[in-house]
């Protein structure tokens, strides 16, 4: 709540962007249609007789949806890494001001966790914060467009697909946010042993435990791997429910109208497609790269490359030994 207070001028830029987005996407539908009618020689719902009109009023549509789109994404990550940064301070500092017996009760592992795998998931859920905006308003607004535009039976078989298909989606959240809990137990566990090996090394040499304590961590290792390939296993069953959700809504509506009445146009079939792909959403298809990076190692000395899982840590050394495409650098 205090974050939300802290950033209340920021994400009220974020809903309206969103709000935004949603409309322009719906007036695409409307424009499309009368574009389509307009090439058929028929009156358009615009009652514009210049198709170049048609085309300025597409155009600025989608520069609008795009514009507000990046924008509202471009605030929400910011708002998130300020919050992690904001996060990340407050741990710093009650860890730091922790009595004895507080400090019996929080091992440094799992203030490691807090610091380094909570703070992420702040991060992750305010970036990608305002589909739970976007969605269900774009999912309320093609409904109605489609039971105003064409009849209410579609609109309801395309509603009824995608209540099934968000219903089975939260199911598998339900499902991947029990397993992500399993997964940062055992990452904390393995953070823990591991934090108290490094500060206790002397000893652990002194009375030749290495081999055990090394078996230890592979257990644990081995534990987490399990559960990261179970977690990303039920991610992508999830991701590709979701990509094949407009397909289903597609088929549902468009089959529904057919079989009502009889046939579908050409103008009816684009317009139809267009108004259900308002509640989809294509994911960011950007390559991964490495970038921005100003490494200098001096000849003899001793690196080591630390990092959350995923960050790029093997890219970094498969870069140095050439082993990755440059596009550009030294």
């Amino acid at each position: 709540m205090a974050f939300a207070i802290a950033f209340r001028v920021e994400l009220t830029v974020v809903s309206t962007g969103c709000l935004v987005y949603v409309v322009a996407l719906g007036m695409q539908s409307y424009v499309a249609q009368g574009l389509l009618e307009f090439l058929n020689n028929e009156e358009n719902i615009f009652h514009i007789s210049s198709g170049y009109w048609l085309m300025v009023m597409m155009t600025l549509s989608s520069f609008v949806a795009v514009l507000s789109l990046n924008y509202v994404f471009f605030v929400s990550a910011r708002i998130g890494v300020n919050m992690r940064s904001l996060t990340m301070s407050l741990i710093y500092d009650k860890a730091l001001q922790l009595s004895s017996a507080a400090r019996q009760e929080y091992t440094s592992g799992e203030i490691l966790t807090l610091m380094s795998v909570d703070t992420e998931r702040v991060f992750n859920f305010v970036a990608h914060g305002p589909w739970l905006v976007m969605g269900p308003l774009g999912f309320v607004i093609s409904i109605m467009l489609i039971g105003v535009l064409f009849d209410f039976y579609s609109a309801i078989a395309g509603a009824v697909v995608l209540i099934v298909a968000m219903t089975l989606s939260v199911q598998q959240g339900d499902r991947i946010a029990k397993l992500q809990k399993m997964l940062l137990q055992v990452i904390d566990e393995r953070v823990k042993v591991t934090s108290e090996a490094l500060q206790g090394i002397r000893v652990m040499k002194f009375y030749a435990w290495e081999d055990s304590l090394a078996q230890r961590i592979e257990r644990l290792r081995t534990r987490e791997i399990a559960l990261l390939r179970k977690f990303h296993l039920y991610q992508v069953v999830n991701t590709v429910m979701l990509f094949l959700t407009p397909s289903f809504l597609s088929g549902a509506t468009l089959g529904l109208y057919v079989l009502i009445r009889h046939t579908i146009t050409v103008v009816e079939a684009f317009t139809l497609i267009a108004m259900v792909n308002i509640c989809h959403a294509r994911g960011d298809t950007t390559a991964f790269r490495l970038e921005g990076l100003n490494l200098e190692v001096d000849r003899g000395s001793l690196v080591m490359i630390v990092g959350k899982v995923g960050s790029g840590k093997s890219s970094l050394v498969n870069a140095i030994l050439g082993e990755m495409p440059r596009t550009s650098g030294v």
